[in-house]
């Protein structure tokens, strides 16, 4: 069951209307975590126990690289990344010359992996200022739920492994079952509730009186230069070409528009959008991309965020308001 519902929330991430690559990560991690729960079903349901430990072992390498590159701007598999596959085979030839210890070492693994990923989410998704503003949000919430993820398969390994090694393992059983339900359960709730939203972020230390001079010189650069209109626009980009440093625009966004730089850049998106909708008669998709969203399920979900309703609804709206105000003239 908790294989089935993984596999649900991962089909219904990668078949979303225009899904971009940080929701087909996404998808493909939850389709990691499907395999490793059958995994671990038929350990326990049939002690077929050959392959469990190099599933496991590729858990935390398949989190890191569908997670960390994208928050660090690098979005694109690199060939140093089949590094990662190290730790698995050092798992694999030790389950066959000696396997006392594996338990114990997959939980290292997932502990190094799970605080590495913790600590990129630190801080919210403005320290991820190398990511494509459209993808920060996603990408911080993939990052704590990796990073979660994995401490929490560790606390299990090292549970599983003690019981093994105290009480020939008779409380193992029910500590993965417990362990199962409650996943069963989150997993359930995810389907249910998930929206790919922007986190909040955290303020930085406060400095009232650089903040209306710093909010002013992005206001301008946005209008005067456009520059929300680039698809690729991280907020590393966006402090080279205004000058500013990035942690600097990071706060004094947050404190003076309650917004952090992803949510304030599609805020002008938006506003531009809307005034194409309402005069002009390009299709909604050519507006989507002029304004500098990549995915359809972005641009409907920010639009809505904005003017709490669909860029359709939204023209059609303005459609009859002008033939209204014909018909009065």
């Amino acid at each position: 069951m908790v294989a089935l519902l993984l596999a649900v929330l991962a089909v219904r991430l990668a078949a979303t209307d225009g899904a971009g690559l940080t929701q087909r990560r996404m998808a493909i991690f939850l389709s990691v975590c499907a395999i490793e729960a059958v995994n671990v079903g038929l350990r326990w349901s049939f002690d077929l126990r050959a392959s469990r430990p190099i599933i496991a072992a590729a858990f935390a390498p398949a989190a890191w690289v569908c997670f960390a590159g994208p928050a660090q701007g690098v979005p694109q598999v690199r060939w140093r990344d089949g590094l990662h596959a190290l730790p698995v085979l050092v798992i694999a030839l030790l389950d066959w010359v000696w396997w006392q210890p594996v338990d114990f070492l997959l939980a290292a693994m997932f502990i190094g992996y799970g605080l590495a990923l913790l600590r990129l989410a630190q801080g919210g998704p403005d320290r991820l200022a190398s990511a494509a503003l459209a993808d920060v949000g996603l990408l911080h919430r993939g990052l704590w739920i990796a990073g979660s993820s994995l401490l929490i398969s560790a606390a299990v390994e090292i549970a599983v492994a003690s019981s093994f090694l105290f009480d020939a393992g008779r409380q193992a059983p029910s500590i993965v079952i417990a362990v199962q339900v409650l996943t069963l359960l989150a997993v359930a709730v995810g389907i249910v509730v998930w929206r790919v939203r922007p986190a909040a972020i955290s303020s930085a230390a406060a400095d009232p009186s650089g903040d209306a001079t710093i909010v002013a010189q992005i206001e301008a650069a946005m209008l005067a230069k456009r520059l929300y209109r680039d698809p690729e626009l991280t907020l590393d980009r966006l402090a080279r070409r205004v000058g500013i440093p990035a942690r600097q625009i990071s706060g004094a966004l947050n404190r003076a528009r309650d917004r952090n730089v992803s949510q304030v850049v599609n805020d002008y998106r938006i506003a531009e959008a809307q005034l194409k909708l309402r005069d002009g008669d390009a299709p909604v998709t050519q507006i989507m991309l002029d304004c500098g969203f990549q995915t359809k399920s972005n641009f409907n979900r920010e639009f809505r965020r904005v003017t709490g309703t669909s860029p359709s609804d939204y023209r059609r709206a303005g459609s009859a308001r002008k033939l209204a105000t014909t018909s009065i003239t």
